[in-house]
């Protein structure tokens, strides 16, 4: 007899996807388009995340748009991890699998869509419609200040050397070497995302030339 699968410890089983009934009190809302880009992302990869269901409830805890889109593609079947709990902790659960998210970042987050778009991917399967895209690569083309502005007011001593790397690897030598340090664009600050925080930050890419030179010669000596 084949040993039970299970997803951390939590078994797996295969179900209808009729029988998955969904938490009629779900907070969790996905507009049209959203669903569509889901759908997509179903179809080209396959059912990645697992629908979360509670046999003490009979209710789908997690994964209710998932549900949505094997309904619309008429899958007969789908692979559910189950899980035992009460009322509060389902919705405990519910709550905690919506809302954790991390943050993104947004330089190497431009930096990896710009991969894609080279190698001809469909940056849509990302989850990203066009607009968006657009945005991030608009936003990302604007300069980022350091301690220094690069522009018409530049005072005459300041003389300046760019360096440039071709690599990531060397870039995050150079950042740890150097001890560049994540800056806020003043600019930036006007226009605050809705839960707070600064549209725009980045790598302060200008540093003193004296600082570079005794590098330099510390490492030389």
């Amino acid at each position: 007899m084949s040993k039970q699968p299970t997803l951390n410890g939590f078994p797996i089983q295969r179900m209808a996807v009729a029988q998955l009934k969904p938490a009629d009190w779900n907070p969790r809302k996905m507009p049209h388009a959203e669903l569509e880009k889901l759908r997509r992302s179903v179809e080209t990869f396959g059912m990645l995340q697992p629908i979360i269901w509670n046999k003490r409830s009979k209710r789908v805890v997690g994964g209710h748009q998932r549900v949505k889109v094997l309904l619309a593609n008429h899958c007969a079947e789908t692979d559910v991890v189950v899980v035992d709990l009460d009322d509060i902790q389902e919705k405990q659960l519910n709550i905690a699998l919506n809302r954790i998210h991390g943050d993104w970042d947004d330089n190497l987050l431009h930096d990896l869509l710009k991969d894609l778009q080279t190698h001809g991917a469909d940056l849509a399967l990302t989850g990203f419609d066009d607009d968006e895209i657009a945005d991030m690569f608009k936003e990302n083309a604007k300069d980022i200040k350091g301690e220094i502005e690069l522009g018409p007011e530049l005072l005459e001593e300041h003389n300046i050397l760019i360096l440039y790397f071709d690599n990531e690897m060397d870039w995050r030598a150079a950042i740890e070497t150097f001890g560049l340090k994540k800056v806020t664009d003043r600019v930036g600050q006007a226009a605050r995302k809705p839960n707070g925080q600064v549209g725009r930050s980045g790598l302060n890419t200008v540093i003193a030339g004296a600082d570079v030179l005794r590098m330099i010669n510390r490492a030389t000596a």
